[in-house]
C-alpha cells in the first residue's frame, strides 16, 4: 500500500512546496511469497527557494523499518546466498 502527496510547484525540477510518500509492505504466505516480512518505508522532501539568483535549498528524509518474521532466515543470509549464485554467472550455465 502507498500513500504519497505531491505540493510541490513543479513534477521534474520543483523551486518550493512539500513532496511525501509512505510505503507498507506484507509478505507472507497468503501473498504467495517465499519470504516472510513486515516493512514500512516514509520519504519527505522540502523544497524552498532562497533569495539568490535562482537557487533552491532542498532537504530530503528517508528512513524505513523492517521485520522479518519467524519463518524467515535473516536478510543478509537470503542477499548474500542470492548475490553470490545470482552475479557469478552460474545461473547463466
Amino acid at each position: 500500500m502507498t500513500v504519497s502527496m505531491d505540493r510541490s510547484d513543479a513534477p521534474l525540477s520543483p523551486t518550493s512546496g512539500v513532496r511525501f510518500r509512505a510505503e507498507a509492505e506484507h509478505a507472507s504466505a497468503l501473498t504467495a511469497s517465499d519470504f516472510r516480512y513486515n516493512r514500512a518505508m516514509a520519504d519527505l522532501a522540502v523544497y524552498l527557494p532562497l533569495p539568490f539568483r535562482r537557487m533552491v535549498g532542498a532537504v530530503h528524509l528517508r528512513g524505513g523499518w523492517v521485520q522479518p518474521l519467524a519463518s524467515t532466515a535473516p536478510a543478509a543470509t537470503r542477499w548474500a546466498s542470492d548475490w553470490i549464485t545470482s552475479k557469478r554467472g552460474d545461473d547463466l550455465r
